[in-house]
């Protein structure tokens, strides 16, 4: 999909957007994911409390998920 998008919009372009809406993305996806987490863990709340934080990465997910500490 990235790709059709890329050649929509130009690789330039589409790198500039991306740097401009990626904290507003980022920051999105982590209130669903909050969401997300205090539906389906109503009944268990202590589970909730082992969620210590959500992060959000941008990149290729193996290298990216691989390369965090």
């Amino acid at each position: 999909m990235i790709n059709y998008i890329s050649i929509a919009m130009g690789n330039e372009r589409l790198a500039e957007y991306e740097l401009v809406h990626n904290d507003l993305v980022a920051a999105e996806l982590r209130a669903r994911f909050r969401a997300f987490f205090r539906d389906e863990l109503a009944d268990h709340p202590e589970n909730l409390a082992c969620i210590e934080r959500i992060e959000v990465l941008h990149g290729p997910p193996a290298s990216t998920i691989l390369g965090e500490p």
